[in-house]
C-alpha cells in the first residue's frame, strides 16, 4: 500500500527525491518550502587552499556556477553533496562517514594544517559553526556564502488542498528550517489539525526532536542520507 508523501525540499532536490519515492510505489506531492538563491561571489586565490569543504549539495552547485576550479579536493558532508561534486567535475571527492556537520568536521580534521588552508562553501544560515571549530583547531579557514535559502511565499496549491482534506500521510524534512517554515506556511494558510501534522520522517534525530512538538508520529533516518529517509518511509508504509 503506497503512501502519499509531501516533499518539502528545495526544487532541485525535491524532483530527484520524488522520482525515487515513485520508484518505491509512493504518490508524491511537491511543495518546496525553501527557495535556493545563489549569492554571486568572487573566487579566492586557490594557491594556498588544500581542500574545499561543502556542507550541502546546494553549496556545490552554487560554487560550480561561480568558479571553474575543480582540481582541489572536495570534502563533502554526505553522499548527496559528494555526488553533486562528482557531477560538477571535481577530480577528487571525499565524503564524511559521520552525520551532518559533525561528520564533516571529523573528516576535515584528518587534513594536515601545514598543507594549506581550507575553503568553506556555505549557505547564509548554518546550524553549526564549522569554521569556528576548525579555526580553534589551528586551521586557516576562509568562508564564502554561496547561496541563501529563502522562505517560500506560500504552500503549493495542490499541497494545500491535500492537507486541507487530510490526504497527506507523510511529510519529509531534511532540515530544522524546512520544518519551521512548513509549520509557518500551514499557519498562514489557515491549515491546522491532524491533517497538517501526520507522520513526519526526518533526516536526523535533531530534526525529529523538534518535529515531536507538532507531529503525533515522528521517524528519523538511522543514517542521515536520502536513502535513510526513504527506508523509514518504506517501513512506515509496510506497518500501516
Amino acid at each position: 500500500m503506497a503512501m502519499r508523501v509531501l516533499v518539502t525540499r528545495p526544487s532541485h532536490d525535491a524532483l530527484v527525491f520524488a522520482e525515487r519515492l515513485k520508484l518505491h510505489g509512493h504518490a508524491v506531492v511537491l511543495s518546496p518550502v525553501l527557495v535556493i538563491a545563489p549569492v554571486p561571489f568572487t573566487p579566492p586565490d586557490f594557491a594556498q587552499v588544500q581542500a574545499i569543504l561543502f556542507s550541502s549539495a546546494n553549496g556545490v552547485r552554487a560554487f560550480a556556477a561561480n568558479s571553474s576550479e575543480r582540481s582541489i579536493p572536495a570534502v563533502c558532508v554526505g553522499p548527496a553533496s559528494a555526488q553533486s561534486a562528482k557531477l560538477a567535475g571535481f577530480k577528487t571527492v571525499k565524503v564524511a562517514a559521520g552525520e551532518g556537520v559533525t561528520g564533516l568536521l571529523e573528516l576535515a580534521r584528518t587534513l594536515h594544517r601545514e598543507h594549506g588552508g581550507l575553503l568553506y562553501i556555505r549557505g547564509a544560515e548554518i546550524s553549526a559553526d564549522l569554521s569556528g571549530l576548525l579555526t580553534r583547531d589551528g586551521y586557516e579557514v576562509t568562508q564564502i556564502i554561496a547561496y541563501r535559502a529563502a522562505m517560500a511565499s506560500t504552500l503549493e496549491p495542490e499541497a494545500a488542498a491535500y492537507l486541507q482534506r487530510g490526504e497527506i500521510e507523510c511529510v519529509t524534512f531534511f532540515s530544522n528550517r524546512s520544518l519551521e517554515v512548513y509549520l509557518a506556511l500551514c499557519n498562514a494558510a489557515g491549515l491546522s489539525g491532524a491533517g497538517v501534522t501526520p507522520l513526519a520522517v526526518c533526516l536526523s534525530e535533531k530534526i525529529a526532536t523538534m518535529a515531536r512538538t507538532s507531529f503525533s508520529r515522528v521517524l528519523y533516518a538511522r543514517h542521515a542520507t536520502e536513502e535513510g529517509v526513504l527506508a523509514e518511509i518504506d517501513k512506515a508504509d509496510q506497518s500501516s
